[in-house]
């Protein structure tokens, strides 16, 4: 949740509407996270990598909103649009990956998981507002980017392996 609240933040600004920007960001960003999670099952090399992929390319999409920000802003809104909702509708693809892939594996903590999800959505978003008042909306994408990038590195030491939480059956 704290890319999206950052990406809501970001978006106000590009589109320069707060109605547009939540309508567009919340409209791709599930939509790519549902198309993610639906695949997730059917491409099975990318739900080890989702996370790397996930946070690569909201660095990579971050990097080029803060190049070229006076180029998107002379593009005519529907060409920002498309060419931000690209990035967002991918980043958001593999995010969407993560969650069902990680469920799949322990299956027993399901509703574990689920409170672990929502739990970290409501500290995501007010680490994100904390983020933006303290460094400014591109600083905080970078970090929350980044987090991602830290969970794929620290996943296959926790469940990736199998070393995951079983329910004290061997």
């Amino acid at each position: 949740m704290m890319i999206e609240v950052i990406l809501l933040q970001k978006m106000t600004l590009i589109l320069g509407h707060s109605t547009l920007a939540f309508i567009f960001t919340v409209s791709v960003v599930l939509g790519g996270a549902g198309t993610g999670s639906i695949m997730s099952s059917k491409i099975p090399f990318f739900e080890k990598k989702a996370a790397l992929i996930a946070g690569t390319m909201l660095l990579f999409g971050t990097s080029l909103l803060y190049l070229f920000k006076t180029e998107l802003l002379s593009l005519h809104i529907s060409a920002r649009l498309l060419v931000i909702g690209f990035f967002f509708f991918v980043s958001s693809f593999f995010q969407g990956i993560i969650f069902p892939s990680a469920i799949k594996q322990v299956k027993e903590l399901i509703p574990i998981y689920y409170g672990i999800n929502s739990s970290f959505s409501l500290v995501g978003s007010i680490l994100a507002l904390v983020l933006i008042f303290l460094l400014g909306s591109t600083r905080a994408m970078l970090i929350g980017s980044s987090i991602y990038i830290v969970l794929f590195i620290i996943k296959p030491y926790t469940l990736g392996k199998g070393q995951g939480v079983t329910n004290g059956k061997n």
